[in-house]
């Protein structure tokens, strides 16, 4: 979607592997690469944190300030001891509420900016509104009241509930991923993204890499009714028509060969059993 949406404003595109550590862009090849904006898209729940050695405190990825737009679809809800939270790095943050998100209510989302764009995204949206007067549209033309944009009712009330309940879901998936990972290290697979003492995600999904071939796993999992899918399966790796190997080397091995697990916290004990009885079964 972000791709789209970037050619049909004429915007350049540079593309750049990921860290392995985050899972996230790697913080030398972004500042190699010329961009003056990165979409920060933290996968799985990760944030863009970085392990000092010397220190042996983990250390936030500045990315040396660039403008960042910082989706935090996958993230919100996890946190860092009490010094990160999903957030902290966008100019500009997002949160979409599809239903493969943290926070679901049949689509929609929320947008926001830090107070020095206010007024030029206000001007922004104006200024489209009065140039598509007249025109036939799909949807009523964006409203701005107060600092936000409306989601109608149904969306919005979906919405607020879970976010007034997103604590208390998010400390229950954690501790279903808990039980996930005690099965997982009895395998020779190793989970997506941070690992790192004092990091709780927000336990949107657990994302396994294997060190296998997925199909495998996926057939394995699915006679046992269990719906393991490709974690990046329609990420922009999808449709890449470079060599993605030579390439993006990280990147491509995230992208074959990581899947997910079913995480919700209203699962019920028996189902957190049988699939953590396949995690640790994994082919």
């Amino acid at each position: 979607m972000y791709c789209q949406v970037l050619k049909k404003l004429g915007c350049t595109i540079v593309y750049v592997d990921v860290d392995k550590e985050n899972g996230l862009p790697d913080e030398q090849k972004v500042l190699s690469s010329g961009a003056q904006v990165l979409i920060l898209y933290e996968s799985c729940g990760s944030l863009a944190l970085k392990y000092n050695r010397e220190t042996t405190y983990a250390e936030k990825v500045t990315y040396a300030n660039l403008k960042i737009l910082e989706d935090v679809s996958e993230a919100i809800g996890g946190f860092y001891g009490e010094e990160y939270v999903p957030g902290d790095w966008g100019d500009a943050v997002i949160s979409s509420f599809e239903d493969n998100n943290v926070v679901s209510c049949a689509g929609g989302a929320a947008f926001a900016v830090k107070k020095d764009y206010v007024q030029a995204l206000r001007s922004y949206v104006k200024g489209n509104s009065e140039e598509n007067e007249g025109e036939e549209t799909e949807s009523e033309p964006v409203v701005f009241s107060g600092d936000y944009i409306r989601m109608t009712d149904l969306n919005a009330s979906l919405g607020a509930v879970q976010l007034q309940n997103l604590d208390s879901n998010c400390e229950r998936s954690r501790k279903i991923c808990q039980r996930y990972t005690q099965k997982l290290m009895q395998t020779r697979h190793k989970a997506f993204g941070l690992t790192l003492v004092d990091f709780n995600s927000s336990a949107s999904c657990f994302a396994v890499f294997l060190d296998s071939k997925p199909e495998d796993s996926i057939k394995f999992a699915a006679r046992n009714g269990i719906p393991l899918i490709r974690t990046f399966k329609d990420s922009i790796c999808s449709v890449y028509e470079g060599d993605l190997f030579a390439d993006f080397p990280n990147s491509a091995a995230y992208y074959f060969r990581t899947v997910s697990f079913p995480v919700y916290p209203f699962l019920k004990d028996t189902e957190i059993d049988l699939i953590a009885k396949v995690i640790g079964h994994l082919l």
